[in-house]
């Protein structure tokens, strides 16, 4: 495995009250990452950190060891703030960030809106008379929830026949626009065009 430097928050929408954990995290390194981490005082103040973190697991009879870097930030404002990009020095390599941005609202707001949402994913967004379409529905969340069941959809102007609908969701680690999230397929089917104009898949 090649050396990978990533940079994440545990949201990217929060009030001016929140605190917000930053990571970063060097897989497959052989010594701590060094940042310096000073270079985001403009917009945030560090109110605790660093704390190390290192994991270690066996892939194919090789050991390999992940290193991460733990802050707690707060926002100095409200609005759209910016992570910049971040130089990180793993032994003699340098590596750089990718920014986050991050939207600070006032507390009388609503900050938990992207804790839980779903999105609807085709393979494509032309087609012919008859051609397939799969649509997927997947569910992206932070917390802790049950699925009951739900209601699809009608999908008016297609022939619909059912690919996937699993019993009990599963979900998979990833990282969406800096923040990690818990993803699993819903509900997936294959669509097809039954008139030559165009639609909306609901």
């Amino acid at each position: 495995m090649a050396l990978q430097v990533t940079a994440s928050v545990d949201r990217t929408r929060c009030t001016i009250n929140d605190l917000i954990t930053f990571k970063i995290e060097a897989e497959d390194a052989s010594s701590s990452p060094k940042v310096e981490i000073q270079v985001l005082s403009k917009d945030f103040s560090i109110i605790s950190g660093p704390s190390q973190q290192t994991n270690m697991q066996w892939i194919n009879g090789t050991m390999t060891k992940s290193r991460t870097i733990t802050w707690s930030i707060a926002p100095k404002r409200e609005g759209s703030l910016r992570i910049p990009s971040l130089t990180v020095k793993v032994g003699r390599k340098a590596f750089k960030t990718k920014p986050l941005k991050i939207q600070v609202v006032s507390s009388s707001q609503n900050a938990n809106s992207l804790d839980l949402f779903i999105i609807a994913e085709i393979d494509k967004d032309r087609v012919y008379l008859g051609e397939q379409v799969t649509l997927t529905y997947k569910l992206y969340k932070q917390v802790n929830i049950s699925i009951e069941p739900f209601q699809l959809p009608e999908f008016s102007g297609f022939w619909a026949e059912e690919l996937y609908r699993p019993r009990q969701v599963s979900y998979k680690n990833v990282i969406r626009l800096g923040v990690p999230y818990q993803v699993g397929t819903l509900y997936q089917v294959a669509l097809f065009p039954i008139s030559g104009d165009k639609h909306v898949i609901p």
